[in-house]
């Protein structure tokens, strides 16, 4: 047996999330196409494990699997093999390679990054429809990128997590970097830490538009952590325009 990591992206918009559901296996997932599309590679049930657990309508450019395979099939068959078997599925698997036994695609991440894309055309921009969450109106980018400072760091990111959250815990998490790019009907987030609690960056995003709409002024962010109170910062924001971007080990 062997061990590989590849990474992986997908559209989102059809599947349940990342994680297979195990009482219900009809449900469409990522992780069940692809271990359905590794089980006809080798004709044995293989698991995968990964970098992190997306929700339904999440998409990924640069999610991380690991999974074992009997080392009889040639590595750069693999690759090809399984994007065949995954077959219109709106999932591609690439840049695999061999690691050692104990490697861990979720422990080992030393850095995760997301993004979010916001299409601000007017009437909406039907190419993006799949990939961007779609608003019509004006948002101010320099209060966002004000508001955006005081979650650099590490705090109690309580008031940004779904209360429901197993990890809260735990709720301090650390920020390396937030940035907010507006060009061409389009805003781009990135944004970048060692791990995330639970919807942390759709309500971040959300408590951005928030301020960017002017319903919220940039200091109220700094309020907001200090309070740990979900009810106090913004929405939820669609999965739609979010992507799990990069992990760095």
């Amino acid at each position: 047996m062997k061990k590989y990591k590849c990474k992986v992206q997908y559209l989102g918009k059809n599947y349940a999330g990342m994680q297979k559901q195990e009482s219900n296996l009809d449900v469409k997932t990522i992780q069940g196409e692809i271990e359905k599309a590794l089980f006809r590679l080798t004709k044995s049930h293989v698991s995968i494990d990964y970098a992190g657990r997306t929700d339904a309508g999440v998409s990924a450019k640069g999610q991380v699997i690991s999974f074992e395979i009997t080392d009889k099939i040639p590595i750069e068959k693999i690759e090809r093999a399984v994007n065949s078997l995954l077959g219109e599925n709106d999932i591609i698997v690439y840049d695999i390679c061999e690691v050692l036994p104990d490697f861990s695609p979720r422990f080992d991440a030393k850095m995760r990054t997301y993004k979010y894309f916001i299409d601000t055309n007017l009437h909406g921009d039907i190419a993006k429809r799949a990939s961007h969450l779609h608003i019509s109106y004006k948002l101010d980018i320099e209060k966002i990128q004000a508001a955006s400072r005081f979650l650099i760091g590490r705090h109690d990111f309580t008031a940004f997590s779904k209360k429901t959250d197993s990890n809260l815990q735990n709720p301090i998490r650390s920020i390396s970097a937030i940035e907010i790019m507006a060009e061409n009907d389009e805003i781009i987030f990135t944004i970048s830490a060692k791990s995330f609690l639970h919807n942390m960056v759709r309500i971040i995003v959300g408590t951005m538009i928030d301020v960017g709409r002017g319903a919220k002024n940039p200091e109220d962010v700094k309020r907001i952590l200090e309070q740990k109170d979900r009810r106090s910062a913004g929405k939820t924001i669609s999965p739609c325009g979010l992507w799990f971007w990069d992990v760095e080990y």
